[in-house]
């Protein structure tokens, strides 16, 4: 009988160890899991777009003019590397301008100059920022401008062309100028547009905007848009 006291006494403290093993096992994860949540939030909530604006200009059948005017909220000096964007293919690309202005958040002017013009991997990242200055007070406003040609494009231009898909943009904005037989191929599932014209050129125009754009998905007018787009075939 003391034996088998002895055995249940045992058998008890090890089904209470295993549990508290077992327990304190789920805690440490779950205490993992929370904090690798917070450190990529953090990441991800340092750097944001106000506005992304592109446009795409036709010089003839095949060439283009694409332009882009982006603002960059950012609480971290490093701004090197934080965005990216697509750029069809084409049998000869000249990068025009690559600007960059920053300025902290009493408008005091801490960074400006030409930056990163290399195209790799059909992409133009936002690079080539040295000697910045440190700044005082935070957020700091990053403004881009690119200007890029591309002579006979050989292939479809899908946008929004961002690559970072988790980064929350406020605005996008997509202007289109070309003749109305290029202006008529144009696939989108953006629900509204609205008629442009430049008056340099005489080109129509069409323009897409959506606000609130994060992890493909967008609002317009109110209403939700899962994964918005526009194509336009500009292949040869």
């Amino acid at each position: 009988m003391a034996l088998n006291y002895l055995t249940s006494k045992n058998s008890n403290e090890y089904t209470k160890g295993a549990s508290n093993l077992w327990m304190s096992l789920l805690l440490f994860f779950g205490f993992l899991f929370l904090s690798f949540s917070t450190i990529s939030q953090t990441v991800t909530s340092a750097v944001s777009i106000n506005r992304f604006v592109t446009e795409v200009e036709f010089i003839n059948e095949h060439s283009i003019l694409l332009t882009t005017n982006i603002m960059l909220i950012s609480t971290q000096s490093d701004v090197n590397d934080v965005l990216s964007f697509r750029i069809p293919k084409g049998e000869e690309l000249r990068v025009r301008k690559s600007k960059l202005r920053v300025t902290d958040s009493k408008g005091n002017v801490i960074w400006k100059g030409s930056v990163n013009k290399k195209i790799e991997n059909g992409s133009i990242a936002l690079s080539g920022i040295k000697g910045i200055k440190p700044a005082v007070s935070f957020p700091l406003t990053v403004e881009w401008e690119t200007s890029i040609l591309i002579y006979a494009v050989n292939e479809e231009f899908t946008w929004p062309s961002i690559n970072e898909k988790e980064m929350p943009i406020r605005y996008l904005g997509f202007r289109v100028f070309a003749d109305d037989n290029i202006l008529k191929t144009i696939q989108t599932n953006i629900p509204e547009s609205s008629p442009l014209m430049d008056q340099s050129t005489g080109l129509r125009g069409l323009v897409w905007e959506l606000y609130s754009y994060e992890k493909n998905k967008a609002m317009q007018n109110a209403q939700p848009i899962e994964n918005p787009f526009v194509k336009i075939n500009i292949e040869n």
